[in-house]
């Protein structure tokens, strides 16, 4: 049995909704999640690309790989303790933090400085993000654990989307308060 219906509720989408995203009908849709019609190889692409799993975990023949962050992360950091980065100096390791952050704003900026942007850009934020799990490590933090935190502070977070950037709602200020309280809205 596929993972269709599983992923759906998940996003909490209807039926509709993935028929219309995907370009088929509703019948079709139901008929995949109930397993009486096969999805073709090009949809099912299609809807693992949509919901950020493979194609394997969609259609049930694999399980989601959970723990692929965490061993990635594993791998990061045995990686960075056999290079003895974990020693290494926190201030240092930040610096390149922000090279590799600086990277991805040069592939937004000079997408045609690159041979294959597309690759570049997925290469800058592969590269940030292992930087980011080398400082962990050199703080000694873990990197779940920190995600779990940031998750945790904005998965209630409201706001509006103006040119572009996620303006957040702010609670109230009392009346003394040197914050503009008068917009209600704070950048993000």
């Amino acid at each position: 049995m596929n993972n269709l219906r599983y992923l759906r509720k998940q996003k909490k989408l209807t039926i509709v909704e993935v028929a219309e995203k995907i370009g088929v009908s509703k019948l079709t849709v139901l008929r995949w999640e109930h397993g009486t019609n096969q999805i073709s190889i090009g949809k099912a692409k299609q809807l693992a690309e949509y919901f950020g799993v493979s194609v394997g975990y969609l259609l049930g023949l694999d399980t989601l790989a959970k723990d692929g962050i965490a061993e990635l992360i594993d791998k990061v950091n045995d990686w960075a303790i056999s290079h003895g980065l974990d020693k290494g100096n926190p201030k240092v390791e930040w610096t390149k933090v922000t090279e590799e952050v600086g990277e991805i704003r040069d592939v937004f900026l000079k997408p045609h400085d690159f041979a294959d942007p597309e690759w570049s850009l997925k290469d800058a934020i592969g590269d940030s993000i292992v930087t980011l799990i080398v400082l962990c490590l050199q703080l000694g933090y873990d990197v779940e654990e920190c995600l779990t935190i940031a998750y945790n502070d904005i998965k209630d977070r409201k706001g509006v989307m103006i040119d572009d950037n996620f303006v957040k709602t702010k609670k109230r200020q009392p009346a003394n308060d040197s914050n503009n309280s008068t917009t209600g809205l704070t950048s993000h």
